[in-house]
């Protein structure tokens, strides 16, 4: 759920240890090609599915779940970039989400956050949510 890495990018330059996790190979190749790109601390990634490593015993703070949203629900289309990932990566339905999440928190020492369209409806019950004009992060606790 890396996806062209822009978030775990602007986390990284915050300060934070990242690792992203993308199964998409072609999106993978992208991603790998704009860390490069990237000064030192570089963020890993792995071309995996994030589950496969949470199940190994890796051990994280928070984990972040970003993933692709569905069709948008208006006539205007998103951004190029994000039509472009659409069309590579399928969107998990709910219930994968929802087992996702469930692993997650079995492995997060801290928080799980899953960003979300702002108008979508909460996987489960979040123990609270940060809410933008687009997007809403849902929070839950480990």
């Amino acid at each position: 759920m890396a996806g062209w890495g822009t978030d775990g990018l602007l986390l990284a330059s915050l300060g934070c240890r990242v690792h992203m996790s993308e199964r998409v190979p072609r999106v993978h190749d992208v991603l790998v090609a704009r860390l490069a790109a990237w000064p030192d601390p570089k963020p890993t990634c792995a071309l995996e599915d994030a589950r496969c490593r949470w199940r190994s015993g890796a051990a994280f703070d928070v984990i972040y779940l970003d993933p692709m949203f569905g069709p948008h629900p208006k006539t205007a289309l998103p951004a190029k970039a994000m039509q472009t990932l659409a069309a590579l990566a399928d969107p998990p339905d709910e219930n994968e989400l929802a087992q996702a999440i469930g692993e997650a928190r079995r492995v997060a020492t801290v928080r799980v956050v899953v960003k979300r369209r702002a108008s979508a409806s909460a996987v489960g019950r979040p123990d609270w949510a940060v809410r933008g004009r687009s997007v809403r992060f849902d929070v839950y606790r480990a």
